[in-house]
């Protein structure tokens, strides 16, 4: 499981995304913790929602797998409480599910302001999985802040059942075949089940780089499965970019 903590204005909340592996037919169970940094007592009240699932599912109702207790739950001021989560998951269910937490609560002193924090609850049916995924229209443009910097973007497809966060690199050969520059890529935001996302994106400084042709070639990695793909672009001596 992957945690990630987040604060949000004075309200700070733990873990701020779950990513979570079930296998069918099993459960895990966990809490969230909440602290209240507000200059006075808050109720807080807790819900779910659906979002993003593999379409195998069918119309999979986020209460059949997530549910959270207790649903209100009062804070004193510098004080913290505990919601429990339980997920459980059943024998039909593959792939990817995804749903999302919120926590709702009226600002201590502004009771005219309602305030609503909501994370995501990522979940992968362990033994389901179904990974296939590629690199889709690649794109080049010289950075507007940097002149010494060349911007790499692009799309990645997911034909497979479950959200992916790939991650990489970038590496770019002259006309020779040589390696002049290697750019890692980051793993940000999820791709879901059978969608395909871009802007992704990549940044190349071009200290190496002189106006001529070259090959840029993304590499790839999600769970093991690596995917590449190539492609050729110019760097003009008037510092332009072409494909």
């Amino acid at each position: 499981m992957l945690f990630v903590c987040s604060a949000h204005a004075t309200l700070s909340v733990y873990p701020s995304r779950i990513d979570a592996k079930v296998a069918q037919n099993d459960t895990l169970s966990s809490e969230f913790t909440i602290t209240n940094n507000y200059d006075g007592d808050i109720e807080v009240t807790v819900a779910t929602q659906d979002w993003n699932t593999y379409k195998g599912n069918g119309e999979l109702d986020i209460n059949s797998w997530l549910t959270v207790s207790p649903k209100t739950i009062k804070i004193k001021q510098g004080g913290a409480a505990k919601v429990k989560y339980i997920i459980k998951t059943n024998s039909s269910m593959k792939g990817s599910v995804s749903g999302q937490v919120s926590f709702s609560y009226m600002q201590p002193g502004n009771e005219m302001l309602n305030m609503r924090m909501s994370f995501p609850v990522y979940l992968t049916i362990h033994g389901t999985e179904k990974i296939d995924y590629e690199i889709g229209k690649i794109s080049f443009y010289k950075s507007q802040l940097s002149d010494k910097e060349i911007k790499l973007q692009f799309a990645i497809k997911n034909n497979g059942n479950i959200h992916l966060r790939p991650q990489g690199l970038v590496n770019i050969y002259d006309n020779k075949n040589n390696l002049v520059q290697t750019t890692k890529i980051i793993s940000t935001y999820p791709i879901y089940a059978e969608s395909e996302r871009g802007g992704f994106h990549a940044e190349i400084p071009d200290v190496n780089i002189k106006p001529g042709k070259y090959t840029a070639e993304i590499v790839l990695e999600n769970s093991g499965i690596t995917v590449t793909k190539k492609t050729q672009f110019r760097l003009k001596k008037d510092g332009s970019v072409t494909q």
